[in-house]
């Protein structure tokens, strides 16, 4: 009806097989080999200010734990904060550290003791001693404070406006 329709022609046969090499295939593996040990030598994307963030919500986190555990022991549970080894611990905790690069400053109204450490308090009733901690870094500031009457934990960012 509408003619005779031609037929495509059979491929041409190659001289090469289809697929890749094994110098292609060698050459792609070095080109990602060496991609991978750039990547991997920067190491892992870090954040100052997000580490800073980490470490007071830890600290924040130890003294609502301590508190939690002087309300439901009825006994009073201690805290305390070695500035110069950059450590703290309640009485049922082992010590942990503070990151690098954070300077600790006890804040005014923290129970201080001999040799650069300080402490906060947590009795039964759910009071404390009340005191905190200023951790600064680099990209700012944060403070850990337990209020001594309630004692509410408090974790908060510190701004170039409010950090005095």
């Amino acid at each position: 009806m509408f003619g005779a329709m031609a037929r495509p022609s059979p491929p041409c046969p190659s001289p090469h097989p289809p697929g890749f090499t094994l110098i292609e295939i060698l050459v792609v593996l070095a080109i990602m080999g060496i991609a991978m040990a750039i990547a991997i030598g920067h190491g892992p994307m870090r954040s100052a200010r997000l580490e800073m963030r980490a470490g007071a919500g830890q600290f924040a986190d130890a003294l609502r734990r301590a508190e939690a555990l002087a309300i439901s022991s009825g006994a009073p549970v201690n805290v305390v904060i070695d500035t110069r080894r950059r450590l703290y611990a309640t009485d049922a905790t082992p010590p942990r550290g503070f990151a690098p690069g954070l300077a600790i400053t006890v804040l005014p109204g923290t129970q201080t003791l001999p040799m650069g450490k300080a402490a906060i308090n947590f009795s039964p009733d759910g009071s404390s001693s009340g005191g905190g901690l200023k951790l600064t870094g680099p990209q700012g500031s944060f403070t850990v404070q337990a209020n001594w009457l309630s004692g509410q934990i408090t974790a908060n960012a510190m701004t170039a406006t409010n950090a005095n």
